[in-house]
């Protein structure tokens, strides 16, 4: 949780440092596994907004989502909404953040 804080607070702080983060490491994928774990908590939440952030702030972090398979797994994500709503505000915000990032990928 405090590894993602950090992560946010640098994009608040320096946007520029994003891409090379999200070029030299594998925060993207870790991000997205976390993402697809399947009981939820305030990691998987945070982690939808530390991925929307690194990809809405980013047009190479865009690309990366877009064409390195993230589409397909973030519409997987959301298909576990698709026959019943969020239980509660959290899970609309993860919904929320998931979608933002579909958007900002297909743009």
């Amino acid at each position: 949780y405090k590894v993602l804080a950090i992560v946010e607070n640098l994009s608040e702080i320096s946007p520029g440092v994003l891409e090379p983060l999200c070029e030299r490491t594998d925060v993207l994928n870790w991000l997205f596994s976390r993402l697809e774990q399947k009981a939820f908590d305030q990691n998987k939440l945070y982690a939808s907004e530390v991925l929307s952030i690194l990809v809405q702030n980013s047009e190479v972090n865009q690309d990366r989502v877009g064409h390195g398979g993230g589409i397909d797994r973030l519409l997987a994500l959301t298909s576990a909404w698709r026959k019943k709503d969020p239980q509660d505000t959290d899970q609309s915000e993860l919904v929320h953040n998931i979608f933002n990032v579909v958007c900002s990928a297909l743009l």
